[in-house]
């Protein structure tokens, strides 16, 4: 270009021209090429103007130049409204090369950024569209309204100069767009806004400079609180601060939905590069340069967020380098939700810090950040934070360090250096004492060396649940370290460890008091270094979310409140004693139950106990729970009130380290619930007891291999209270091995008490004493499996049911013993459905026993008699092929001082029967113990021995028991059956001879196996002939008749003119096709008493019987009464030894006997008394249509004076009809005193008489003179 105006009306244009592809598009003449000198540019011309050209793919666009000679202080050219496009690297689009003021370039478009090689020239404002209008002519034809300043809000289409004017300008959400250049300002945001250089240029082509600024401050400065603030695309550097704190490159304080990205922060002195205050929530910097900030005004970090809690915060894809102090860093206060990833940094003091992590925003991940560290000492730095332990990038509150390589490279600084390190720091409110749940995985970390007496750490945790997997950690002078214990330490202060230089095992940054449950696995190598590390365990409150190694520091931490859940878990011991004064759930978790042991010495004044509970809504779930009874006696203790005590899923174990016992045997117990100082050492006993314990699912024994044995007493003791031991399903039920009892239940003051669904393998269910504020009692569906050798007490016990409270025992399972339930003074009880099998061979066994004495030793003046009674029914007695002396139930009177009080017993029921299997030797028991002290019985009832029982005097069990409504075997190896289906011999042979009662001793009660006696004059139904006879509904006069049966009694006639008829009534003795017999019988060990006794005054007739097994069949003593015999059958009368010496013995009154059959089995021994059969001595007698015959009738000794005589009439007889009678085989048929008068004797048959002795002779009749 030459032209130009040569005055003020002239002026050269160049306007719609294109020019593509050549080296230059204009070009003022003076370039090297054309060797002319610039134009002179005189004073009065105008310049040369180039508009609306396009100017596409030149290497330099246009060039203005002028000489240097020229008056015209203006620019040769004016350049407006062209199209540059494609100008390539190292060209340009518009140059000024001459001298005078800037060319005027405004209103182009570029679309590349601007090269100026010299000069100066106003591009602004500029096009911010390349679009044509008239894309068909020639040239550039610009759109109206697109020729704007460098700063264009893009939301109102408003430009500006500079960038605070466009912010001061803009509304709130408007896009600032920055085009390239320098601004020199400082900028202030006050609202909502996106700042964002123009994407066109090369990043570091838009920058923000504050180098020569006036004062100190922050590139730029967000005003507090300010949010949803976007910064992206700028360079901001060269700015001076007071203070790293106070300004930054960036700084701002609470700016929520923050976006920092693709800016370089550099070379701020006094100041950070980003600087954030908390709190905050939402930030995201990302590929961010940020580099050389110096210790000018104080130690200066990359990137910080400082205070309070910061959420959400991303850092990711930077570069941060060479500042003074640390690479980036959230400080102080906490954080969560945070990810810092992909990020290189270079450190000093440590490349990236971080403070309080926790849960509430998601995960906190550092991954895949490659650290140098350069002069400084840490790589990266978790302190205090509260992580949950968990692995997985979803789970809130995760905090995850994996897959960041870091290496130190040198250090000036003398101290402990370390790769990772977790650790308690700089502790704040807010943050938890304790470093918790960090996963370090997947890292390499090496070159931690430190050559002096301190020490260089690959990785370092402090605290409770961290993970440490898989890394590298090669080179260091300790690879992997857990630790605790470092001092100076004050729990919830900001009190620091001890980092000096100085020669000891701790990693002196960091002082966390515990550190346990720490898992190192899979790192290479894999070994790790332990100093005062605690073990792998811990609990965690999963309320606070707070942590601890054991669980008494959980209970005692003060955000432990009621209702809080300690979660347990850990392989190895928690070794403590706890006591629990919080309703608190401490429940194990995790594959295998945590296992409590204490091993060390009982502090004095504690409770000897793993856990002593005084707080109510206590649960302990899940635990294994180990007990040495040479140091404490318990698992479990209450102290106080601890009511809705749950106590579930645990394993309980006893063992003895020692061959001593920490205390006596009373105190043993698993889990006692409000004991008295007799059995639970020192607590605060609640004499109204309380409700709702709850014991279930749990395993309570022995340890296998323990050094001594070690057994418990009980495996639950409860005193006043009401208790729940299994439950309503099996998986409810404990299985508990314990001596004395695996229940006692004792005093039950409050609730009720329900026993189910347990296996106890040992001593069973004691139930004592119960209250009259307790409720009722049910132990159910529980197998009995006695394991444990000799026991002296029953499987249950029930002892002194003073308060009537009903109990059940239903559906049990018993076996493996000699004893399973014993009800001691008790009443008011069900046994229903259970199924009772003695040990194997056992010989003596007792199913179920009923005695009014309890088996104890309380003294008798302090027990209060019950009426006992019971319910017994639906139940399965099996027995043993070995028994001799095995009973199904047995009742004992064995305290009859002031008189026994024998209530209602129910053994069987119709459609509830009991089952008594072979194998047992007495299915029903009367005991006839009478008159001895039972503390004297210890051969035969060891167990009162055993109880150390109070002496009291037995007595005879006199309380009849209904035994018709239960099945029996009949048989050896019989399926049991009904009474009622039963043949003779199975009833009065078998059955009767596996009874004792009434029939074996006179004294005792009945069994009863039917009501065969009926009153038919007032209907009534009777089990025995006497009670027909003594009921209050019979009266002079009645029929009582009796079915066929033996009837093993003695009868008193207690009525008058009474009808007593059998089976054979009007039926002949002698009729030789009678059946069914009723049978009257003398009591085995009464057969010497007379057995009928008529009183004076009292007429009877007997009709119908068959009367056996008596020595004496009456003993009339008076002469006023009147008997009838008739019909019946009497046999197997034997010798008379009783004191008259007579079978029959008639004094007077009317006698008849009529068509009966009477056989002798034996002879009158006494041979000088002239005993007799009959011996009739006052009174009249009728007997006709009779035979008297004797089966044993031998001849006496010679030289004896004995006269066996049938029928001896005395001279006190007053009358005689004796006709039509046969007498077979006697001595003497009849012996006749001369005295007697009126008699009628005729057509009797004497048969079979034997010669008695040569001076004696037999006869059929004999007269004799009294």
């Amino acid at each position: 270009i030459t032209s130009f105006s040569g005055d003020a009306t002239h002026q050269v244009t160049y306007t719609q021209n294109e020019v593509t592809g050549f080296n230059r598009a204009f070009d003022f003449l003076g370039d090297p090429f054309s060797q002319y000198t610039p134009n002179l540019y005189y004073a009065a011309a105008n310049p040369v103007v180039i508009k609306n050209n396009k100017i596409q793919s030149t290497q330099f666009g246009v060039t203005v130049r002028k000489d240097p000679a020229s008056t015209n202080t203006g620019s040769p050219a004016i350049v407006n409204n062209n199209s540059f496009k494609g100008i390539p690297t190292g060209g340009y689009a518009i140059s000024n090369m001459g001298v005078g003021a800037n060319t005027d370039a405004s209103c182009n478009y570029l679309d590349t950024p601007l090269v100026q090689p010299t000069g100066n020239v106003t591009f602004l404002p500029k096009l911010n569209s390349g679009f044509d209008t008239a894309p068909g002519t020639k040239g550039f034809q610009p759109a109206a309204g697109t020729c704007v300043l460098p700063v264009l809000n893009i939301t109102q289409n408003t430009s500006y100069a500079t960038i605070q004017a466009a912010v001061t300008a803009a509304t709130a959400n408007d896009i600032i767009q920055v085009g390239a250049g320098t601004y020199n300002e400082r900028v202030a945001v006050d609202k909502a806004i996106t700042i964002q250089g123009d994407t066109l240029y090369a990043r570091g082509s838009i920058v923000m400079d504050g180098a020569g600024l006036s004062g100190t401050g922050s590139g730029i400065l967000l005003n507090n609180g300010i949010q949803h603030v976007t910064i992206k695309n700028l360079t901001i550097k060269n700015y001076a601060g007071s203070g790293p704190n106070t300004n930054a490159g960036i700084r701002g304080v609470s700016n929520h939905n923050l976006t920092i990205r693709s800016v370089d922060i550099k070379n701020n002195t006094g100041g950070a590069g980003i600087f954030l205050g908390g709190p905050i929530n939402n930030v995201w910097i990302d590929s961010a340069i940020v580099s050389n900030h110096n210790a000018s005004a104080g130690a200066a970090r990359g990137i910080v967020i400082w205070d309070n809690l910061k959420s959400n915060i991303k850092i990711e894809n930077s570069v941060v380098s060479n500042n003074n102090c640390c690479g980036i860093e959230l400080q102080d206060g906490t954080a969560s939700g945070v990810i810092i990833r992909n990020n290189t940094i270079s450190g000093v003091d440590n490349a990236i810090g971080v403070v309080g992590l926790q849960a509430g925003s998601g995960a906190n991940i550092i991954e895949n950040n490659n650290i140098t560290i350069t002069g400084g000492r840490f790589g990266i730095e978790i302190k205090n934070p509260n992580g949950n332990g968990i692995d997985n990038d979803t789970a809130d509150g995760a905090i995850i360090v994996r897959n960041n390589t870091v290496t130190l490279a040198s250090t000036t600084d003398a101290r402990d250096v370390a790769g990772i390190a977790v650790m308690r720091r700089g502790w704040q409110p807010g943050n938890v004492n304790v470093p918790t749940g960090v996963v370090v995985k997947g890292n390499t970390v090496s070159g931690f060396v430190q050559p002096t007496n301190s020490t260089g750490f690959g990785i370092v945790m402090e605290g409770i649940n961290h993970k440490v997997l898989n890394n590298i950690v090669n080179g260091n002078d300790i690879g992997i370290q857990r630790q605790s214990g470092n001092l100076p330490y004050t729990a919830n202060a900001n009190v620091d460890g001890d980092q000096a230089n100085v020669a000891d095992a701790y990693f002196g940054r960091g002082n966390s008091p515990v550190s346990c449950s720490i898992e190192v696995t899979g790192n290479t190598p894999n070994v790790v270094t332990d100093v005062m590390y605690n073990g792998n365990k811990m609990v965690k409150n999963v309320n606070s979310g707070l942590p601890f190694c054991t669980i008494s520091a959980a209970v005692a931490d003060v955000a432990t409140v009621n209702g809080h859940v300690l979660e347990v878990k850990g392989v190895d011991a928690f070794d403590e004693t706890v006591s629990v004064n919080k309703s608190l759930t401490i429940k194990g978790v995790g594959a295998t139950r945590p296992l409590v042991n204490f091993t060390g010495v009982l502090a004095s004044g504690a409770k000897p106990s793993l856990f002593t509970v005084s707080a109510q809504n206590v649960t302990i779930d899940s635990l294994e729970m180990r007990v040495d009874l040479s140091k404490i006696v318990s698992a479990i203790l209450t102290d106080g009130n601890a009511a809705n005590l749950h106590v579930a899923k645990n394993k309980i174990l006893a063992y003895r380290s020692a061959n001593t016992q920490a205390m006596g045997y009373a105190f043993r117990n698993a889990i006692n619930i409000n004991g008295s100082g007799g059995n639970a050492p020192g607590i605060n006993q609640i004499t109204s007891g309380f409700d709702g314990i709850v014991v279930k699912s749990n395993e309570i024994g022995s340890a296998s291999g323990s050094p001594f044995p070690g057994e418990w007493r009980s495996g639950v003791s409860s005193d006043l209270c009401g208790v729940i031991v299994g439950g309503n399903t099996a998986a409810e039920g404990n299985t508990i091995t314990s001596i004395n009892h695996n229940v006692i239940v004792r005093f039950q003051n409050a609730g009720g008490t329900l026993i189910k669904n347990n296996t106890f393998n040992g001593g069973g269910v004691q139930y004592a004493e119960p209250n009259a504020n307790g409720g009722s009692v049910t132990i159910e569906q529980n197998t009995f499996n006695y394991q444990l050798g000799t026991l002296l007490s029953g499987l249950v016990r029930l002892q002194n049911n003073v308060s009537n409270k009903a109990v059940s025992v239903k559906n049990n399972t018993f076996a493996g013993h000699n004893w399973y339930i014993s009800m001691e003074n008790f009443k008011n009880v069900t046994i229903d459905g259970n199924t009772f099998t003695p040990a194997a061979a056992a010989a003596a066994f007792r199913h179920i026993t009923v005695n009014t004495k309890l088996l104890a030793s309380t003294p008798l003046a302090s027990i209060v008699r019950q009426t006992i009674d019971a319910t017994i029914i639906n139940n399965t007695f099996n027995g043993s092929a070995a028994a001799t002396n095995g009973k199904g139930i047995a009742f004992y009177n064995h305290w009859n001082d002031g008189g026994a009080q024998l209530g209602n017993f129910i053994v069987g029921q119709a459609g509830a029967a009991n089952t008594f299997n072979d194998g047992i030797t007495n299915y029903i028991f009367i005991d006839s113990l009478n008159g001895l002290a039972s503390n004297n019985l210890g051969t035969a009832y060891p167990e009162y021995t055993s109880a150390n029982a109070a002496a009291s005097q037995t007595a005879y069990w006199t309380k009849d028991i209904n035994g018709i409504n239960n099945l029996y075997a009949a048989s050896t190896g019989g399926t049991p059956k009904a009474y009622s289906a039963m043949n003779f011999t199975e009833r009065y042979n078998y059955l009767a001879g596996h009874i004792f009662d009434k029939a074996d001793n006179v004294n005792i009660g009945r069994v009863i196996f039917s009501t065969p006696v009926h009153n038919i004059t007032h209907p009534s139904d009777y089990a025995s002939i006497q009670e027909a006879i003594d009921a209050a509904v019979t009266l002079d006069g009645d029929i009582i008749v009796a079915d066929s049966g033996l009837y093993r009694e003695h009868l008193n006639i207690t009525k008058n003119n009474l009808v007593i008829r059998g089976t054979n009534a009007g039926v002949s003795g002698n009729n030789v096709t009678r059946a069914n017999e009723a049978i009257l019988s003398a009591l085995p060990t009464s057969v010497t008493l007379g057995l009928i006794n008529l009183p004076s005054g009292k007429t009877v007739t007997i009709d119908g019987f068959t009367i056996a097994n008596a020595e004496q069949i009456i003993a009339n003593t008076s002469g006023n009464n009147a008997l009838t015999m008739k019909n019946n059958i009497i046999r197997d009368i034997t010798s008379a030894q009783n004191t008259s010496g007579h079978n029959f013995y008639w004094q007077g009154g009317s006698l008849t006997l009529d068509s009966n059959k009477v056989v002798f089995s034996g002879l009158n021994t006494d041979n000088n008394g002239g005993k007799s059969h009959f011996f009739i001595a006052g009174g009249t007698m009728s007997a006709k249509g009779n035979t008297f015959s004797s089966s044993a009738l031998v001849t006496p000794t010679a030289g004896t004076t004995a006269r066996p005589v049938m029928f001896n009439l005395t001279s006190t007889l007053n009358g005689a009809n004796i006709n039509n009678n046969v007498f077979d085989g006697f001595g003497l048929g009849m012996l006749i005193a001369a005295q007697a008068s009126n008699l009628d004797i005729a057509n009797n048959d004497f048969r079979n008489g034997v010669e008695a002795s040569s001076s004696t002779y037999g006869a059929a009749i004999a007269f004799f003179q009294e």
